[in-house]
Order: C-alpha cells, then sequence, then structure tokens
C-alpha cells in the first residue's frame, strides 16, 4: 500500500456543505435460491458530550469493540480539532435492530462511567435527523410522538428549528438504556416509512463549524457549491490568484485616478466593484483547517486505490490535503483520516471517502 503525505495515509472537515440525497440502487432481480436477503444498513448519528466519549471508547478501545462484537454494529466517533467544541458525533452503521441495541450498549457503558451524575438510570440521546423526514415521528398533531412515548415510558423532544448550519434537528429521547433500545427502534422503524428523497439537500450538523462566521453562506453565487453530492465546483487557486492580482490592479487604479483628479480638484472617481457586494475577501477564501475522521482499516484500501490514485482524485475534486495513518496499536481496527483545506472543501472529501467506505464489499 503506498504511503502518503509523509507516511500518513488518510482524512477530515468542519463546516455544512451541501450534499445531495441519492436514492437507493434499484433492485437487482430475484434472490438466488437458498439466500436469504438481509435487511438494508442504515446509520445513525448522535450528538454525544466530550466527557461521554472516554466512557463510550473504554479502556483501550474494550467499550467500542464489545458493542462490535455484540452487535456487529459499526461504531465511530468523528475527531474534530476544535479545542472549544463541547460536543462530539457518534456514528453507528448496522441493520435497525442491531443500531437500537448499540445505542443502548453505549449508554450502559456511559451510565456505568459516570454513575455519580446519572439520576435514577436516565440518559438522554439525542438523534441527529433531517428536518424534512422528522414529520414521520411526531404524527399528524402530534398524535405518534405521545403514542410513543406513552408506549415506551420515555420523554422525546423534538427540536423546533434545525441546529446551526445545518438541515439537522435533534429528537432527544430520555430513558433507561433498555428504554432507549426499544424507542430508538420505533423511531428508525417510522423514520423508514419517510426516507429523505432523492435529490433533497444535506447539511449534516457538525460542531464547532459555522459558515456563518466565515462569511460563506452556500447560497447561489457562492464560489463553493456540491453538485450532486459529488462534484465539488469551487475556484481553484490560480482563479483565486487571478482574482487578487485583479483587485490589486484596481486599487492602484483608484489610487492613480484619485490622485490625478485630486490635481485639478475634482472628486476621486469610484472603481466598478468586480465581484459584486458581499464578496468574501481573499483572506476568507483561503481559510482552512484540520479535521479528522476515523474508517475501518479494512477499507482503507479502496480509500487509497491502487498505487493512490483513488486518493490523489479524491484531492483533486475537493482541493484538500489528505493523509491516512497507520492503525493505532489500541485501535487495530481504524485508520485515522487527517483531512486539510477549506470547510468546504472538507465536507466534499469526507462525502467523497463515507461513499468509499459504504460500497466497501469484502473479498469472497
Amino acid at each position: 500500500m503506498e504511503q502518503i503525505d509523509n507516511g500518513i495515509s488518510s482524512i477530515q472537515i468542519d463546516q455544512p456543505t451541501e450534499q445531495v440525497s441519492t436514492a437507493p440502487p434499484p433492485a437487482t432481480g430475484q434472490e438466488e435460491a437458498g439466500q436469504i436477503k438481509e435487511p438494508p444498513s442504515l446509520e445513525l448519528r448522535i450528538l454525544i458530550d466530550n466527557s461521554q466519549v472516554g466512557a463510550i471508547i473504554g479502556k483501550a478501545g474494550a467499550n467500542v469493540k464489545a458493542v462490535r462484537e455484540a452487535t456487529s454494529v459499526y461504531v465511530s466517533i468523528l475527531k474534530t480539532d476544535f479545542r472549544t467544541v463541547q460536543e462530539r458525533i457518534l456514528v453507528l452503521k448496522g441493520q435497525m435492530e442491531n443500531v437500537a441495541n448499540a445505542c443502548a450498549m453505549v449508554f450502559k457503558s456511559i451510565q456505568e462511567a459516570q454513575k455519580d451524575i446519572v439520576l435514577n438510570g436516565i440518559s438522554t440521546a439525542r438523534l441527529l435527523v433531517h428536518k424534512s423526514t422528522v414529520g414521520a415521528v411526531i404524527g399528524l398533531g402530534g398524535v405518534t410522538v405521545r403514542d410513543t412515548q406513552q408506549e415506551t415510558r420515555t420523554r422525546i423532544q423534538i427540536s423546533n428549528e434545525p441546529l446551526a448550519n445545518s438541515t439537522d434537528k435533534t429528537i432527544s429521547i430520555s430513558g433507561t438504556p433498555d428504554q432507549l433500545r426499544v424507542t430508538v427502534l420505533k423511531v428508525l422503524q417510522q423514520l423508514s416509512t419517510n426516507p429523505l428523497k432523492a435529490g433533497a439537500r444535506e447539511y449534516p450538523y457538525i460542531p464547532g463549524q459555522s459558515l456563518a462566521a466565515m462569511g460563506l453562506s452556500g447560497v447561489p453565487g457562492s464560489p463553493y457549491t456540491l453538485q450532486g453530492g459529488m462534484g465539488l465546483m469551487m475556484q481553484n487557486q490560480q482563479q483565486q490568484q487571478q482574482q487578487q492580482q485583479q483587485q490589486q490592479q484596481q486599487q492602484q487604479q483608484q489610487q492613480q485616478q484619485h490622485s490625478q483628479m485630486g490635481m485639478y480638484g475634482g472628486a476621486p472617481a469610484q472603481a466598478p466593484a468586480a465581484y459584486g457586494v458581499g464578496m468574501p475577501t481573499a483572506a476568507v477564501l483561503q481559510a482552512t483547517s484540520t479535521q479528522k475522521i476515523a474508517i475501518p482499516t479494512i477499507t482503507a484500501g479502496r480509500v487509497i486505490g491502487k498505487s493512490g490514485a483513488t486518493i490523489r482524485d479524491i484531492r483533486m475534486q475537493s482541493q484538500t490535503t489528505i493523509s491516512i495513518a497507520d492503525p493505532e496499536a489500541t485501535s487495530q481496527e481504524e485508520r485515522v483520516v487527517t483531512i486539510s483545506g477549506t470547510p468546504q472543501g472538507i465536507q466534499a472529501a469526507i462525502y467523497l471517502i463515507k461513499q468509499l467506505v459504504e460500497q466497501y464489499e469484502p473479498s469472497s
């Protein structure tokens, strides 16, 4: 396997970037005789506190390993380089019932590690769900969510507005680990009846990231736009340099005009705006950050590609720097991918990598 970026081999991100959902692939025909089609896998994202990360992972990764072995669910905690961020995102991927079981095991581990602050064995799981799909959980006039609370004896709260710079709402479920298992399964079943439509825009919530604070809104006209969830249409470095040169030339022309007209008592001429009102400055366009994500070790080869061809292509599409670290001694099943670039570029790289990881199929 080729080593990339000085021996480190992988990727990460941090600000809302537009994604486009894709419809599931069509059925390929009847199952072969004697084969039973397994239920489709799904991904559940849960917002957790930094203080819960250690309890979820366990000593030398023991808790995460136990969850994976007991439920066959892929467990990952997205990493961030923002020191002030108090939240992280836990990702559970697997079959629906297994994901619900994994969720219960995770919060049981949290309770065992935080006995002093857990009251009456009650924990709260904050599920991240696209705003357009939560209607299935609420029901007409709130009937469905009320029935779910009565049946499971849990408390369910759904945020009125999406989280900052995202299309994600939170579904907060409070109960014991066993109650969480039952309720999460029920919520996932409800969401499955109202899947995200093909072509719907997605801005996954990422703690610590704010497009508005950087002056990039992602609206039409911004140099950063995701098309079809895969191709990143963004101004490359050469175009940015050309813009900077044009700006400098215009400033010089304006200064010359001001100087010349001032000699004769005339009002200084105003140079026309070349890029329109509200155009981010060059400093904003060049703002970069670094984030990390974890991928299963067995999928690293697919992400890297033959002689590094795949990862080079991802770098070009997202205009980011990507490296993949070797597995750590305490976590041989995962490799950390470090991604550096603009927030939009990072988001694009993560999306592309995620697609490759999800498409991985073990060789028979």
